[in-house]
This record gives structure tokens, C-alpha cells and sequence, in this order.
């Protein structure tokens, strides 16, 4: 279960897969800076990754453990 009130990430996953709202996600990466992200950028589907993560996702094989999955994509993806 989702703490929505102490979780701002997971309470805008939440809001976008059972409600469809679209929220944006302000991020500070650090050594990078602020980046502005669109919820729907974590639901993307295989097609829509960019090709380096469908690379490093055709170099998996085995077991995996996807570690801070987040909303779940690449797991998804190496379901496939």
C-alpha cells in the first residue's frame, strides 16, 4: 500500500494508473540539475524507450532484480 500522504512520487503514480490524472514531477538530479518530468513518462511502453534502455534491457538475461522499479516499465518490459 502506497503512503500517499508522506510519498509525493507515489501519490502522482497512483493518481495517474487508477485515475488518469496526469501530474508533473519536478526532479533535482544531482550533478545534473532540475529536470522537469511528465507523469506518462513513467508508464512509457517498450516502444516508446529511448534506444539505450532497449539496449541495456536486451542485455538481461537470468533472474532479475529491478531494483527502485518505480512505476514498473522495464519490468514490464523484461516480462516480454
Amino acid at each position: 500500500m502506497i503512503d500517499t500522504d508522506n510519498d509525493a512520487v507515489g501519490h502522482a503514480f497512483y493518481d495517474y494508473y487508477k485515475q488518469g490524472k496526469a501530474s508533473t514531477l519536478w526532479c533535482n538530479i544531482k550533478g545534473v540539475g532540475d529536470d522537469i518530468v511528465p507523469i506518462e513518462y513513467f508508464f512509457r511502453s517498450y516502444t516508446d524507450m529511448p534506444e539505450i534502455e532497449k539496449t541495456a534491457l536486451s542485455l538481461c538475461s537470468g533472474l532479475i532484480l529491478d531494483v527502485g522499479a518505480g512505476s514498473g516499465c522495464h519490468t514490464l518490459a523484461l516480462q516480454d
